[in-house]
């Protein structure tokens, strides 16, 4: 038997398991003061239980620099 490859986490997932917005994910993980310390917790609390990792290649075509 093989082992399968992780599954990719996605601010998607992240936002469901919260209870917020996929832009409130985003915001929050981006320690932005927009979003209440409380919220921030419970999403950053979300994102650890799924083991997200950004994908650091989207994020620099989303820049549109690779650095």
């Amino acid at each position: 038997m093989t082992a399968m490859a992780p599954l990719s986490v996605t601010l998607r997932d992240i936002a469901r398991r919260a209870g917020v917005s996929v832009n409130t994910a985003s915001l929050a993980l981006r320690d932005s003061p927009r979003i209440s310390a409380v919220v921030r917790r419970r999403i950053r609390r979300a994102a650890e239980h799924l083991q997200y990792v950004p994908n650091s290649a989207a994020r620099h075509l989303v820049r549109q620099r690779s650095g």
